[in-house]
């Protein structure tokens, strides 16, 4: 098999801790015995000299130029990250924060025309920038907004900016609730804050009942081969 060579999204780590799993975002056939949905399945461990403290950093929604040999698991043969930026997901949450329901349904009672509903607000945290996001998930195919999302493809603005204040998100925590037409996103300037972790426990995103195996299997199947950065 051949290096592939270009731009991934690291998508998270399994709960073994030796491998994570990561999805390009670039034109290229990931070879059937190694697919695992739309991503590869790297190793994270025995890489020695330079290369071992740069995958040790690398945390869910970094995105990174590297190449990666196919295998069960592949291995980097080249990485270096590009873009720090972290991406706490939740594609079934437990609940759903209270100001994110009436972002949704302000934004329903308020839209006109055909275009997908959406909406932003800035919000109040004592940690620097914090603004919710809430769309509509679906417009041609199941959840298809949400896997846009997810994989890099909506406008890059939408990754580099807030709506509602200067600055560039460090941070992202969001949901893709079961039931319900939207998914919201939650975009911090700063990292790892306390209102964050306070957010991601309280929607059910992280914590012991979370599969997080289950959570990137899902996440490796939904994304599509359509999606691409």
């Amino acid at each position: 098999m051949k290096v592939l060579t270009g731009e991934w999204r690291v998508l998270g780590t399994r709960s073994d801790g030796r491998t994570m799993l990561v999805h390009p975002l670039f034109e290229t056939e990931i070879p059937a015995a190694v697919r695992v949905g739309e991503a590869v399945a790297v190793s994270t461990t025995n890489y020695g000299g330079e290369l071992q403290p740069v995958v040790d950093e690398l945390e869910p929604g970094n995105r990174v130029e590297a190449g990666v040999y196919p295998g069960t698991p592949g291995r980097f043969t080249t990485v270096e990250r590009t873009d720090d930026q972290r991406l706490v997901l939740g594609f079934r949450p437990t609940r759903t924060p209270d100001f994110v329901v009436s972002l949704w349904n302000e934004a329903i009672a308020g839209h006109a025309g055909d275009g997908p509903v959406a909406a932003s607000r800035s919000l109040s945290t004592p940690e620097g920038t914090a603004e919710v996001y809430v769309a509509q998930s679906v417009t041609r195919g199941e959840d298809d907004l949400w896997w846009a999302f997810v994989g890099g493809s909506v406008e890059e603005s939408f990754f580099d900016s807030f709506d509602t204040a200067p600055g560039r998100p460090a941070e992202f925590v969001a949901g893709n609730p079961a039931g319900v037409p939207y998914f919201w996103v939650v975009k911090f300037s700063e990292r790892d804050t306390q209102t964050r972790r306070q957010l991601a426990i309280a929607a059910g995103l992280v914590g012991q009942d979370v599969d997080i195996d289950a959570e990137l299997t899902e996440l490796a199947d939904g994304l599509g081969g359509d999606v691409v950065a």
